[in-house]
């Protein structure tokens, strides 16, 4: 019992410490990437929501789950990061960043992000998911999804990622914004 316990914490802080050497790695070189902490859209207030995965951990994950599911793990060998970071939506916010929204999706454009779902439900509730290619190949994914209560933001870098399979990502890993997505 005492070894299986010390292999435990060894393991946990290992895997720990591997989380902070992601977090510190610069991303921004990847044309992907999104950081969303540059968008100025909710300067000082904390994320509810926080995910991030790296390629390594993805690779643990595809591991684990290659005779389960074949394909999704060989989908998981394509992805570099998945981000997602989701805030609480005060009424008083609502205007201000859906302003400030249009802006940043006008940006987004210029840096050759496409467009490929656009969704306003009711009025103050909206979703994009913009793709962006670099050689042919799908780079980079984000969607953004508002509504009176909260916005998310996923980010999805990798090096050929397959945007026919990003339900079955969003339902491994729980992504509420990209389970009903399909594109093709």
């Amino acid at each position: 019992r005492p070894c299986m316990t010390r292999s435990i914490r060894f393991f946990l802080i290992v895997f720990l410490g591997c989380l902070v050497a992601v977090q510190a790695q610069d991303w921004s070189s990847q044309p992907g990437f999104i950081d969303f902490g540059t968008l100025g859209l909710f300067q000082g207030e904390k994320e509810k929501v926080e995910i991030f995965l790296d390629g390594n951990l993805l690779k643990m994950v595809a591991e684990a789950t290659k005779d389960e599911d074949p394909e999704l793990a060989a989908e998981l060998q394509n992805l570099q990061l998945i981000q997602v970071k989701g805030y609480g939506m005060r009424q008083d916010l609502i205007d201000p960043v859906s302003n400030k929204l249009t802006g940043i999706i006008s940006s987004l454009e210029r840096d050759g992000w496409k467009p490929a779902a656009k969704m306003r439900m009711k009025k103050d509730d909206q979703a994009h998911v913009y793709m962006k290619t670099s050689g042919g190949k799908c780079v980079g994914i984000i969607a953004i999804v508002m509504d009176t209560q909260k916005m998310m933001f996923v980010n999805i870098v990798g090096s050929n990622i397959n945007t026919a399979r990003l339900g079955k990502l969003g339902k491994k890993f729980n992504i509420e914004s990209l389970k009903d997505v399909q594109l093709k």
